[in-house]
C-alpha cells in the first residue's frame, strides 16, 4: 500500500501545522518514485503473496487437513 497523500493529510490534520507540508510532499513523492523505479511490490501485496505461497506449500505436503463442513440445520 503506497499512499503518500494520505500520510501527508493525516500528518497535517494531527499537527495542525502547514509549515511542513511542502517538505513532506517532496519527500513522499521522491520515496514513491524511488520505490516505483525499483519495481518493488508494496508491503501488503508482498506479504499476501508470501502467505499464499506458504499456504500452497502446506497443502502440497499434507500438513493441512481439509474436510467439508455441512450445515447443521435440518433440511425440510
Amino acid at each position: 500500500m503506497r499512499a503518500p497523500l494520505t500520510g501527508i493529510v493525516l500528518t497535517v490534520e494531527l499537527t495542525g501545522e502547514y509549515d511542513y507540508m511542502l517538505p513532506l510532499l517532496v519527500c513522499c513523492f521522491v520515496a514513491y518514485g524511488v520505490a516505483e523505479a525499483m519495481n518493488n511490490a508494496p508491503i501488503y501485496e508482498a506479504l499476501r503473496e508470501r502467505a499464499k505461497r506458504s499456504a500452497e506449500a502446506m497443502r502440497g505436503n499434507g500438513s493441512v487437513i481439509e474436510s467439508p463442513v455441512e450445515d447443521s440445520k435440518p433440511r425440510s
